[in-house]
């Protein structure tokens, strides 16, 4: 098995509106071309609305090939959260790279 830190500690503010997603930017996307499994841990600590957290891949760096992989909507003190993208469970199987997207839950939110 093999960790990777795909995002450290961040304090991220999103938009009022469900318009703007906030995406990783593509310096911290994890290159996983050797894997087709991916578990993550998913750690917060305080978050405000309901934003939904998407864990998206790719086998390219082009924003229009990412496709999500596992969901979930952000909830401080049920973590960590346990997601997983298994290649014979996953309806999107693991490509080359992974990254994050958060989407608003329709009210202004932060999560550290």
């Amino acid at each position: 098995m093999h960790t990777f830190v795909l995002q450290d500690w961040a304090l991220i503010a999103g938009p009022s509106s469900a318009l703007a997603p906030v995406t990783q930017e593509d310096a911290f996307w994890l290159d996983l071309a050797p894997f087709q499994d991916v578990v993550i841990y998913l750690d917060v600590r305080e978050v405000t609305g309901a934003p939904t957290i998407a864990f998206e891949t790719s086998p390219a760096k082009d924003n229009s090939l990412f496709q999500t992989i596992v969901s979930t909507t952000l909830t401080a003190g049920a973590s960590p959260t346990v997601l997983r993208a298994l290649m014979l469970g996953s309806s999107v199987p693991l490509a080359r790279y992974l990254r994050w997207k958060i989407t608003s839950g329709g009210a202004a939110w932060l999560h550290l």
